[in-house]
């Protein structure tokens, strides 16, 4: 997987770790330096400063702890089918093999994270991919996990990213009966 990609939207420069799937607006000077084909020594000090940044942020904890929102994006499904040849996941695979979330692993992954959200705060659990409704069911199990060991403990609410190519009556009543935040994510042109 690639290390690092940068872009610019006209007036402003950005840095993506997709290793930590973070985004950073970043100053010209380094934008230019990261952008250099001749693999400047300075590009990898740049990154790891970024990097550094991402677990300081991860690690931290402020004094003031209400009202703030936690987020787990659960990479729930390693896999896509649309598998887009530009996508930043690569094929939505990561460039790994493609695979769903086994349950003790989400389970797991539920239990860590509530255990670091304060209890006067919001968990958000975002079912993420590739696509993750190709992984529906675990999805499904995971609700009912969370809701069963956590309802009436801590304030959580679910969220989905998904290409919405595999929603169906069925799938869409169960994310309105769970209250889920539903984000779409789907471009680029039918060749690709």
């Amino acid at each position: 997987m690639d290390q690092y990609h940068i872009f610019e939207d006209g007036q402003n420069k950005f840095l993506y770790l997709p290793n930590f799937k973070q985004l950073f607006l970043i100053p010209d000077n380094e934008y230019a330096v990261l952008k250099d084909t001749s693999l400047d020594p300075k590009q990898g000090a740049i990154i790891s400063s970024y990097e550094k940044k991402v677990h300081q942020e991860d690690f931290e904890v402020g004094t003031e702890i209400c009202n703030k929102e936690y987020g787990l994006f659960l990479c729930i499904a390693n896999t896509c089918n649309s598998r887009c040849t530009y996508c930043f996941a690569h094929n939505g695979d990561y460039g790994k093999s493609r695979a769903i979330m086994p349950l003790d692993i989400a389970d797991k992954s539920i239990d860590f994270f509530m255990d670091k959200v304060p209890s006067d705060c919001r968990a958000s659990i975002i079912f993420f991919g590739g696509e993750p409704l190709l992984a529906y069911k675990r999805i499904v199990q995971t609700c009912e996990y969370t809701k069963f060991h956590y309802a009436g403990k801590k304030n959580f609410r679910f969220h989905i990213v998904t290409n919405a190519t595999l929603l169906n009556e069925e799938r869409i009543d169960f994310f309105a009966q769970n209250d889920f935040g539903v984000a779409v994510s789907i471009d680029g042109r039918p060749e690709v």
